[in-house]
């Protein structure tokens, strides 16, 4: 297991800011959002695992939906700060990091919980995910309440993308 500590925290200054603004300043504008994954590559919509994603973030550029990538430690990051290129603090957070069993990352998952749900509160939008299965043991009992979707794991990314596009878009 990685022990070396990440560039940022969620507990940084930067970390910190960076949710604030988007708490302040970000609102869905299609009442669709979809939140996926990051990745350890930025750009995330340049990274390999994100081509798996191709669909959404097409949908997300022809403004169908809103794409948020679920982050560790900046907790969301909307595609428009993102494409063409970062406007977000740059990180390097393993994923590892806050899977491990100590004091540092009880206090990060206790932090991204926090922020998620608020981030969940704050915007009167339909939520969908595909998320990783470590997800579901941080945050699955607030995505439950707020969103509808997957957890995945990579070799399955492009059936459950075409799972959600059917969620996404069924007839009411």
């Amino acid at each position: 297991m990685n022990n070396k500590l990440p560039t940022l925290l969620f507990s940084s200054k930067e970390a910190s800011e960076w949710f604030e603004f988007i708490r302040k300043n970000w609102h869905p504008s299609t009442g669709k959002v979809v939140l996926i994954p990051c990745s350890s590559k930025k750009p995330y919509h340049s990274s390999v695992t994100h081509t798996f994603f191709s669909q959404l973030w097409r949908l997300w550029r022809d403004g169908k939906i809103d794409l948020v990538i679920v982050s560790e430690p900046l907790t969301v990051v909307p595609a428009e700060f993102d494409f063409p290129k970062p406007k977000y603090p740059l990180y390097e957070y393993p994923p590892s990091f806050i899977k491990q069993k100590n004091g540092i990352a009880e206090k990060e998952r206790k932090i991204w919980r926090e922020r998620m749900e608020t981030f969940l509160r704050r915007n009167s939008a339909e939520y969908f995910f595909i998320l990783y299965p470590y997800h579901r043991l941080i945050f699955g009992d607030i995505l439950e309440n707020h969103a509808r979707g997957y957890y995945t794991t990579r070799p399955y990314i492009a059936k459950t993308v075409k799972k959600i596009l059917k969620e996404l878009f069924r007839k009411s």
